[in-house]
């Protein structure tokens, strides 16, 4: 009977421990603001079915993130990145080279759950949308010595189809935050046209500071 009630006991401080364990971890605040990061972003755009222009996507910004109820570990995270897309090119006889540059501005908003490792390590999966605006976009060509630069939102100068400013997107990914350093990877596809039958997708890896 002693050695049930000891092993009880045991069991009883056990649970107990495992619980204020859990209740510590998920009572640790999640940084609320990330900043300064770089994001690293293979970008593409695709028309009818085939890859057309493969860009690379640089970024930094910062993100805010707001705990939707104290009692769980939903968080809504909003912010904003200035971006810049560049694309540079030559075509198979390598006597044409053009390249593009679109400059904007991404605002999202995403839903993040947050979850602990441990003391020091914590991830955050999220799903959201975002809005991006177009500030600047030039594309350029130059071949024997002769050069054209087009305002890649003109329709007079785009006979293909001019850009739009603005894209709504969709964006689903995860990050790891270990003490305030963290990583990310992610997915992000765009839900409107960049231009006539054009979506624009990118995965993005990022590296940056919470606090």
């Amino acid at each position: 009977m002693k050695k049930i009630l000891f092993l009880l006991a045991t069991a009883a401080l056990l649970a107990l421990g495992t619980s204020a364990s859990a209740q510590r971890r998920s009572s640790r605040p999640a940084p609320s603001l990330t900043a300064g990061f770089i994001t690293l972003s293979p970008t593409y755009c695709h028309s009818d079915g085939s890859t057309n222009d493969n860009f690379l996507t640089l970024a930094a910004g910062v993100r805010q993130l707001i705990p939707i109820q104290a009692s769980t570990s939903l968080n809504l995270a909003y912010g904003a990145d200035l971006e810049w897309m560049m694309y540079t090119g030559k075509n198979g006889r390598e006597y044409l080279s053009y390249n593009q540059n679109l400059i904007g501005v991404k605002v999202p908003f995403s839903l993040v759950y947050k979850y602990d490792l441990n003391d020091e390590i914590s991830f955050f999966p999220y799903v959201g949308l975002h809005v991006s605006g177009y500030l600047y976009g030039r594309a350029s060509a130059s071949a024997a010595g002769y050069s054209s630069s087009v305002n890649v939102f003109s329709e007079d100068d785009m006979w293909t189809g001019a850009y739009k400013r603005f894209l709504l997107g969709a964006q689903v990914g995860a990050k790891a935050c270990y003490e305030n350093i963290f990583f990310g990877i992610g997915y992000e596809r765009s839900l409107t046209a960049l231009m006539p039958d054009t979506v624009v997708g990118r995965i993005n890896f990022a590296v940056g500071f919470a606090f």
